[in-house]
């Protein structure tokens, strides 16, 4: 598996080298300076145009329209909402099959279903730059009486893939109303003592995934 992942970092910087030059270099950048946050092009379109996208999500499957929600999605599209990822290569996989948080349903452990509502409470711009932002969005899940279920909370990896956006990855967790406000001081330490030494496995996933198949991705690790 590392092989074939190293042959599509050969792939992704041989295109890179032949590619022209994406974005508008600002006139006061001067070599060997770096672009940053000071300069417009960060976040002049990524934001705004990240913002609307999630939006656009939201706002489909709330309509219960997973061909709207797709079309948000850049595939392969990869979301945690369990301890694993689960990846979608097609927009037609994630239709037929989509993820917990939005797939509407009768089943014992439906996390969405019949005539249940979201209501958005915070959609936050965490980081940024000219082709990749991170978006927070949470929002409180309503059964159809009104009795509050839980909250959603995600993060959101938006990026410009050879001049698209699109929601590359996602990781959601669901809180029953039950367990909103519960600590569990063991997953914390976890995971301090994870950070503190090295790279954990699910940002190796994540990186594995955002640079599959040679394209060119703006690969983000969360």
């Amino acid at each position: 598996m590392l092989a074939g992942v190293e042959d599509d970092i050969k792939k992704d910087l041989d295109m890179r080298a032949k590619a022209v030059e994406e974005l508008p270099r600002p006139t006061n950048l001067r070599a060997p300076g770096m672009l940053d946050a000071r300069f417009t092009v960060s976040y002049k379109n990524a934001v705004p145009t990240a913002m609307k996208l999630l939006t656009d999500y939201f706002a489909a499957y709330n309509d219960r329209d997973l061909k709207a929600v797709a079309q948000t999605l850049h595939f392969p599209f990869a979301t945690f909402e369990t301890h694993e990822p689960t990846v979608y290569m097609t927009a037609e996989d994630f239709i037929r099959n989509p993820p917990p948080s939005i797939h509407e349903s009768t089943g014992p452990d439906s996390q969405l279903r019949p005539g249940t509502c979201d209501i958005m409470d915070t959609l936050q711009l965490q980081t940024y730059n000219p082709v990749n932002v991170g978006l927070e969005l949470s929002y409180t899940r309503y059964r159809g009486d009104g009795y509050k279920l839980g909250i959603n909370q995600g993060i959101y990896a938006i990026t410009n893939n050879d001049g698209r956006w699109g929601i590359q990855l996602s990781s959601v967790i669901f809180t029953p109303t039950e367990y909103i406000g519960d600590k569990f001081n063991d997953a914390a330490e976890a995971h301090l003592r994870q950070g503190r030494t090295g790279m954990g496995p699910s940002a190796i996933t994540t990186t594995i995934y955002c640079n599959c198949q040679g394209r060119r991705q703006a690969g983000l690790v969360l």
